[in-house]
């Protein structure tokens, strides 16, 4: 026995040659029409004399001990069946058999059309013991109600056929080769084909209707456009070629071969091994697949029970899995359908976008290897439902991002649809450029999906975009990535980074019982120029019971111009116990309030640090008075413990300008340098200080540490009124109290400006609590009313307490204040 591409069969010689012309409209074939004008090519062949409607072929005589292999040519003109029609024709009322004449060593026989035209079966086709192909470039077709039988094996080739070296078909050692090129092979649904094993091949569209593959048990294989393995220097492949299968297997019969060198187009029911298909394979029906698959259009039902693997995939019909999905090679995954049981969707080079329904995905991600593309976009995109039953994890190529600095593809991810996660799961959302969570989050799937709510939250929520990775040994961001949250989210933490964060809806960290608690960190990149590396929006509040905003870490500082602090627009609300606006080693540039930005503090230990190199208060604005140029926030509940920290003093127009409702205690900060000067002293000049404003107005009552508190310029602290809702009324004079815990100091050593006093602005008399208040030379300390003003300066208030400076040479000397410093600010609002 050899095998004939893939397939055993009897012992077969050399290859043939025919070269075939181009197949012309086929004609219909008569009712008993038989296969006419043959030629015996080789082997022996005995032809008896052909019927009406029925003929019997012997191939092989008792000589052939090793078997027989005979070629015959029809429609050469030949003498078997010489007034037949030429060609290799069955009517629908014809039987040809070909029996075995070798006495059971088994023979084969290859029918050769050569007629031009496509070989038409529409009756019965026998081989007793004989192996039984038929080969016709120009196209073969196996009608409804024709029966192809054998006990040994089948062959339809609609491919050109090739000759051997030096040998026929009739040897004992060669097998059929064939080009990738030829006719079309058509088997309809009611024909009925058998054999031990079944090649059905083409060179052009291979259409078959599986169930016409009988039998108690053998293998099939299917092929169009694919040269055999021995076509040598001819074996090239019809990229143009595609094969069609619908119906499905008959039980007992199994698929040995499945390959095309274009396209593939399933309709029926198949169950694939390994296959192969060089263009795109479009399923319509119920496909079952291997682990390794090319590119694939499922538009029906799509099954696999192992891991799989494709070149690309474009799924617009279910597929069903209980395993990971890779799509390799540079191609897609595409999804408009619904994918169930896929834990694991990874795609490398290439992108994912979801319109369906994803069920069951852990995670999803898109990723570089060695084979990225400069420049790509390998994003991650769902405007449908991505369903997981536990936690979920979104990467788009950020975690694996080939060759470091040098590989220049990149990736988003963008929802604009629902994510489906298990209440209390994680939820991690990354990308290497932007990440835009939009859509909305829910918990649960199906009817129990519900909403986030105070009272449904999922767990903590891990979101970085810009590249950044905060376990890299230098922590930053590669490109200028943008991370926006726009739907609202309930959980129980947040860590949030990206070049620009723009947070439009609600994040809140609550626990189940609805009491905050959990963190929330905030991480931006560099300053930017026309706009914001964070901006909270209108209406949205980020809430938590500690919220964190701040640059990022750098464990060995870049030396590319990254290392600039962030700035922040805050047009909404940070709701906390505790909210750091930067610290000492992640300092903020400059924190902005627009319309409606505001801080709200809750608990009994309410906490704002302020860590910033530029300007915190409102956004800048034309005649503004200053004391409406404010970040205005809330404490009700306890006076909010306030820590300033001007990392550096790099602008000379910085300020802090502070509204709060309710009371504050100033902690005194601390500085990178503080040559704070209380009571007497002196110093050089000029100290190249700049005069950075700090401005607080509070309804309730200003207080300082128990330490001294030194701040390096001009300082106005008031008391204010409340308006009719209840909230701090700016630029009024209020009846709360100021007091001092320690010295208090403004002064800019050596500075002799004439604009770096302080501004006690209070309806009531200040607690000095026995300590000293020092201010620059040339500047006054001014108090709320004309009548507190008198008293200081009579010493009936404060006697021995006020400090000032004046020009001495080279040095200005701090002593007591100069009588005519003490000056009068009542505020205009009630004049």
């Amino acid at each position: 026995m050899h095998r004939i591409n893939g397939f055993t069969v009897a012992a077969l010689a050399a290859a043939v040659s025919l070269a075939l012309a181009s197949s012309p409209a086929r004609a219909n074939v008569s009712q008993g029409q038989m296969p006419g004008q043959g030629t015996i090519v080789s082997g022996h062949v005995s032809a008896g004399t052909a019927g009406v409607g029925t003929q019997t072929i012997v191939i092989g005589n008792a000589s052939d001990t090793s078997g027989a292999n005979a070629v015959i040519n029809w429609g050469s003109g030949g003498p078997i069946n010489p007034t037949s029609p030429a060609g290799f024709n069955l009517g629908p009322g014809s039987q040809l058999t070909f029996n075995d004449g070798t006495g059971g060593h088994g023979a084969a026989v290859l029918n050769i059309d050569s007629s031009g035209n496509p070989s038409q079966i529409y009756g019965q086709l026998v081989g007793n013991g004989t192996s039984i192909f038929v080969a016709n470039a120009n196209g073969i077709i196996v009608g409804a109600g024709a029966k192809i039988s054998s006990t040994a094996s089948v062959g339809l080739i609609g491919n050109t056929t090739l000759s051997g070296t030096g040998s026929d078909f009739g040897g004992t050692a060669g097998s059929i080769a064939y080009t990738g090129t030829g006719g079309d092979v058509t088997v309809l649904k009611g024909a009925s084909i058998s054999g031990t094993s079944v090649l059905i091949a083409g060179g052009g569209n291979v259409n078959v209707d599986l169930s016409a593959f009988t039998g108690t048990s053998g293998g099939t294989s299917l092929s169009a456009g694919l040269a055999s393995s021995n076509a040598g220097a001819a074996g090239v492949n019809n990229a143009n070629a595609s094969l069609t299968t619908s119906g499905a297997m008959p039980s007992g019969r199994t698929l040995g071969g499945f390959g095309s060198g274009g396209s593939a187009l399933n309709t029926g029911t198949l169950v694939l091994g390994n296959y192969s298909v060089a263009g795109l394979f479009t399923n319509q029906g119920k496909l079952t697949i291997p682990t390794t698959n090319g590119a694939m259009w499922n538009q029906g039902t799509l099954t696999s029970t192992v891991s799989t693997t494709f070149t690309s995939l474009t799924n617009d019909g279910t597929f069903n899995t209980l395993h990971g999905i890779t799509v390799q090679g540079g191609g897609n995954l595409v999804n408009n359908g619904t994918i169930t049981g896929a834990q694991l969707i990874n795609v490398i080079d290439g992108s994912i976008n979801n319109t369906g329904n994803i069920r069951g995905v852990v995670g999803l991600s898109t990723s570089s290897d060695k084979n990225w593309q400069p420049g790509a976009y390998y994003s991650i995109t769902n405007s449908g439902t991505l369903t997981s039953y536990g936690q979920m994890t979104i990467d788009a190529n950020r975690a694996s991002h080939y060759g470091g600095g040098t590989n220049t593809s990149t990736g988003s991810m963008i929802n604009t649809g629902t994510l489906q996660l298990a209440q209390g799961s994680k939820l991690q959302v990354k990308g290497w450029q932007d990440v835009y969570l939009g859509g909305q989050v829910q918990t649960g799937y199906g009817s129990n999906a519900a909403d986030l709510s105070a009272t449904n939250t999922i767990g903590q929520l891990v979101s970085s975009s810009g590249g950044y990775n905060a376990t890299d040994p230098t922590p930053t961001f590669r490109t200028d990535g943008v991370l926006t949250l726009a739907t609202p989210l309930y959980v129980t933490g947040a860590i949030v980074h990206g070049r620009q964060v723009k947070i439009l809806s609600n994040l809140m960290s609550v626990a189940s019982t609805g009491a905050q608690s959990g963190n929330i960190t905030i991480v931006g990149g560099s300053e930017m120029a026309n706009d914001y590396a964070v901006t909270v929006g209108s209406g949205a509040t980020v809430s938590a019971h500690l919220v964190s905003i701040k640059g990022p870490t750098y464990t060995v500082l870049p030396t590319d111009g990254r290392v600039v602090n962030p700035n922040v627009l805050l047009n909404g609300t940070l709701s906390a116990g505790w909210i750091y606006l930067g610290d000492s080693g992640q300092p903020l540039s400059s924190v902005y309030s627009g319309a409606g930005g505001n801080l709200n503090f809750t608990g009994t230990d309410p906490r704002l640090t302020v860590a910033f190199t530029g300007t915190v208060g409102a956004l800048p604005s034309a005649g503004t008075d200053f004391r409406y140029a404010y970040l205005s926030a809330r404490s009700v509940r306890a006076p909010l413990q306030l820590s300033l920290k001007p990392v550096t003093y790099n602008k000379a127009a910085g300020s802090v300008n502070l509204l709060v409702n309710g009371s504050v205690l100033l902690v005194p900060p601390g500085y990178t340098r503080s040559p704070a000067i209380y009571g007497n002293g002196s110093a050089a000049v000029s100290s190249g200080l700049p005069n950075t404003h700090l401005v607080l107005q509070a309804s309730g009552n200003i207080a300082t540490g128990t330490n001294n508190f030194y701040w390096p310029g001009y300082v106005y602290l008031g008391t204010v009124g409340k308006n009719a809702d209840g909230t701090a009324a700016p630029a009024t004079l209020g009846n709360g109290t100021i007091t001092l815990g320690g010295n208090f100091s403004n002064v800019l050593p050596g500075s002799t400006a004439s604009d770096g006093g302080i501004e006690f602005i209070t309806a009531n008399a200040l607690n000095l609590g026995g300590h000293t208040v020092t201010t620059n030379a040339n500047s006054p300390i001014s108090f709320g009313s004309g009548a507190l003003s008198q008293q200081y300066t009579s010493g009936a208030l404060g006697a021995g307490s006020f400090y000032g400076g004046q020009q001495n040479g080279s040095k200005v000397v701090y002593a007591a204040l100069d009588p005519s410093m003490y000056q009068t600010d009542t505020p205009p609002a009630a004049n």
